[in-house]
């Protein structure tokens, strides 16, 4: 996405409503359901900072045994990529006492 594009969808509170729609337990309840939005979230992700609301449903999501393995996929992608969203994520756990489960902490180091 361009750097524009997504400029102006903060400025028009896109960001708020993606996260209040997307990013909640009740949207991530199946592991069908996030695997069918797994490229969608992706890029969210990717053009969005991680918030403490973000990194505990991720975290919620890859501690159920049946989690997502489209979107995990894609996480990795992510980390791997961009160090800077790595790191993001890792601070906002440490700083929250969020505890990383193992599916997920595997792809951060």
């Amino acid at each position: 996405m361009k750097q524009s594009s997504n400029d102006t969808l903060i400025a028009n509170n896109f960001s708020i409503a993606f996260e209040k729609k997307y990013f909640n337990t009740v949207e991530f309840k199946s592991y069908l359901t996030t695997n069918d939005r797994a490229d969608l979230l992706y890029g969210y992700l990717l053009n969005n900072k991680f918030n403490k609301n973000i990194v505990e449903v991720l975290c919620l999501e890859y501690n159920k045994p049946n989690s997502s393995n489209w979107l995990l996929e894609r996480l990795e992608r992510l980390f791997i990529e961009n160090n800077n969203k790595k790191q993001e994520f890792l601070n906002i756990a440490n700083e929250n006492s969020i505890e990383i489960p193992e599916k997920l902490n595997d792809k951060l180091t």
